[in-house]
């Protein structure tokens, strides 16, 4: 069963992202482009069940990005 962030994050959501973090006392990266990486890494890595393509397409925005850890 997915959690409301884990949602959120699949679905690249910025809005509902920041929602649940700001109620969760979570803190996020103020750069947008760290902001997207971390929601990036967190989706290829961390999330169980996120289809192929998916990770494909978070791969390859941390490339594009110049992600050092991909």
């Amino acid at each position: 069963m997915r959690t409301e962030i884990d949602t959120a994050i699949i679905n690249l959501d910025k809005k509902k992202i920041l929602e649940i973090c700001a109620e969760n006392h979570i803190n996020i990266p103020a750069d947008e482009k760290q902001f997207w990486c971390s929601i990036h890494k967190v989706r290829l890595f961390f999330i169980k069940g996120v289809s192929k393509q998916l990770k494909e397409e978070s791969r390859k925005y941390l490339v594009e990005n110049d992600s050092p850890q991909i």
